[in-house]
């Protein structure tokens, strides 16, 4: 039979066991949401990019400063 300090041990620990998993679970979404955020802003920049130098056609050399429009 467990004393009474045992079963109030246990309940404890149980409790901090379920904070903790809400904790992670919390942590994970955010991770989540902060790398969509990141993977979102890297598209518009390569997109922003891409518009802004595909107009330009370069005679191949390199370093060309020659753009042909």
């Amino acid at each position: 039979m467990r004393s009474k300090m045992e079963e109030k041990l246990m309940k404890n620990m149980s409790v901090v066991h379920r904070k903790t998993e809400e904790w992670r679970r919390i942590a994970r979404k955010h991770h989540l949401e902060q790398i969509q955020k990141k993977s979102e802003q890297a598209q518009k920049m390569m997109q922003k990019y891409n518009t802004q130098f595909s107009r330009h056609i370069s005679c191949g050399c390199f370093p060309c400063h020659n753009n042909h429009h």
